[in-house]
């Protein structure tokens, strides 16, 4: 899917699978890993955030990137604030998020 942001930046949105993160097997670092590793195992068992959801530039770089069960539940009647950078800020407005609902709800069963 491609979509142009309120501001003019064009984008390109890829839904993929999403990866669980690696420990950082890092002295100091042992809770974090547990803790990380047993909030994955709970997202594993529930079935959710599994998927996310990226908003690419053109060259491939990722401005965004949202778990799609977290999009599903947001207010659907709103826009979405994909870099809240105070010079570079970048959303969509109401209608294309429902464009991305849509999308996102044809390619995640």
């Amino acid at each position: 899917m491609h979509l142009t942001t309120d501001q003019g930046l064009a984008l390109k949105v890829v839904i993929k699978k999403d990866q669980p993160q690696k420990p950082h097997n890092v002295p100091g670092l042992e809770v974090a890993d547990r803790i990380m590793k047993q909030v994955q195992e709970e997202w594993d068992a529930k079935g959710i955030n599994q998927h996310v959801i990226e908003f690419r530039y053109l060259n491939g770089g990722v401005l965004s990137c949202y778990y799609t069960d977290t999009l599903l539940e947001h207010e659907p009647d709103t826009g979405l604030c994909l870099d809240g950078n105070r010079y570079e800020y970048q959303s969509i407005d109401k209608d294309k998020f429902k464009a991305v609902l849509e999308y996102i709800e044809s390619k995640i069963e």
